[in-house]
This record gives structure tokens, sequence and C-alpha cells, in this order.
């Protein structure tokens, strides 16, 4: 548990960082981006999960 709570701090910092970077549009579209690509590598590893 106290991992899971340290990973999503971790994004959360991550996540400021980025939107005073590089602005919410943009981070927004990483995020959809980098979730899209996450989860079609989940998909192939997880085939029977997904459907």
């Amino acid at each position: 548990m106290r991992g899971l709570i340290l990973a999503i701090t971790a994004a959360a910092l991550l996540l400021a960082l980025a939107v005073t970077t590089f602005g919410i549009e943009q981070t927004l579209t990483v995020i959809v981006a980098g979730t899209a690509i996450a989860g079609g590598a989940f998909m192939m590893h997880h085939p029977t999960e997904g459907a």
C-alpha cells in the first residue's frame, strides 16, 4: 500500500512539473498518448483481461 501512495505522489509531482514546464494542453496530450500506449501494451500482454 505504501508503494502505491509513493507512486501516486511521484506521479502528481511529475504532473505538476510537466504542467509548469510545458503548459496544460501539451501535458494533457502527452498523458492521453501515454495512456493509449500503456493500454495497448497491457492489452498485448493480457489479451483476455481487456475483453
